[in-house]
């Protein structure tokens, strides 16, 4: 038996922790988790309080031994992605439409393209220039050099760095009358949401299959210094275990879809913007090991370009609750089983 402040660890025959922790690792557990059910509580009435007043004391009593920064360097490349929905196409600024037809155009004469009339013509069937080209290239035996030019060309013009789905304009902050409540910000503020990578940008829109996507890419023109509030490094610490809630709080979704429930973290937002922050490191909700930021002041990004992608697939990891797998729980005798290897 192993006795520290009046608790026991128990151990089993071979002199071993039945919990998977040595002794230090399992009492900084225990604190950390009941001062963070502790915080919970304080947090569930807060939220329910709606008292600006209360929010203030409760930032400023977690922020006054300081906030944790990151530095966002001059040159850094981020991203944000907008759904392209039908009303969008004309928005966009190359139209699929006629790029996926140049490329038909290649193999299909204007004679073959106009019998799609005669081969619709009745029937319950309706056939594409796209059935028209698969069954034009599935009778061929190869591609002739004319074809093979043109081909270069067409992906070479479509290959640049250049602006392929939403412009600037529709890529950035939305107007005011587009924006709805969000974690950090409120219809007012013109915060721009960005992430580090264009996945976790993709994921944080909640993406489909077959969905389409005009993924931005910004730049940023000076260096960035964020507060950081992913709560990645923790320590037995009071503060440290505070960031780490507070982190867990701020990417909480909205299940119930109340207006009032992100109230509480857009205080916060304005207090840290107010404290000359130029914005936050945030963790993803949708993306694990991620994170996302939100920026202040949207000039302090350059854009740069824009893209356009279909989701292929979305997958998801989760572990079952109930009912119980019986192979998650194993109380073998270690000892016994030791013993019989011998």
């Amino acid at each position: 038996m192993e006795k520290r402040k009046g608790f026991v660890a128990k151990k089993d025959k071979t002199n071993r922790s039945i919990i998977p922790m040595d002794s230090d690792e399992f009492f900084q557990w225990m604190i950390i988790a009941a001062y963070a059910e502790g915080k919970q509580k304080e947090w569930d009435q807060l939220r329910q309080s709606g008292f600006k007043r209360l929010y203030k004391k409760f930032f400023y009593d977690l922020f006054r031994n300081g906030i944790p920064k990151y530095l966002i360097k001059t040159g850094k490349k981020l991203y944000r992605a907008r759904q392209i929905k039908k009303s969008d196409q004309s928005k966009l600024m190359v139209d699929i439409n006629e790029v996926t037809l140049a490329f038909f155009k290649i193999f299909l004469s204007e004679e073959e393209i106009s019998s799609l009339d005669v081969m619709n013509n009745g029937g319950g069937l309706k056939f594409t220039i796209e059935h028209l080209f698969m069954m034009k290239i599935y009778n061929m035996e190869g591609f002739t050099d004319e074809q093979k030019r043109k081909v270069h060309k067409l992906i070479k013009e479509n290959s640049n760095c250049k602006v392929y789905g939403f412009s600037e304009k529709d890529s950035r902050v939305p107007p005011k009358e587009y924006r709805e409540n969000g974690r950090l910000n409120s219809k007012a503020d013109e915060y721009l949401y960005l992430a580090f990578d264009r996945d976790t940008a993709i994921q944080e829109k909640r993406p489909f299959i077959g969905q389409q996507y005009s993924i931005a890419e910004f730049k940023t023109n000076k260096n960035l210094v964020m507060a950081d509030l992913r709560g990645k490094e923790i320590d037995l610490k009071l503060s440290d275990v505070s960031f780490a809630f507070l982190a867990d709080k701020i990417s909480e979704p909205n299940t119930d879809g109340k207006d009032d429930f992100y109230d509480i973290t857009q205080y916060m937002t304005h207090m840290l913007q107010k404290l000359g922050f130029d914005g936050i490191v945030y963790k993803s909700a949708l993306k694990k090991d991620k994170d996302n930021i939100v920026i202040f002041n949207e000039t302090n990004v350059d854009f740069i370009s824009s893209e356009i992608v279909s989701i292929k697939d979305v997958s998801v990891d989760y572990s079952r609750i109930l009912p119980f797998d019986k192979r998650q729980f194993s109380f073998t005798n270690t000892s016994k089983r030791e013993k019989n290897r011998k």
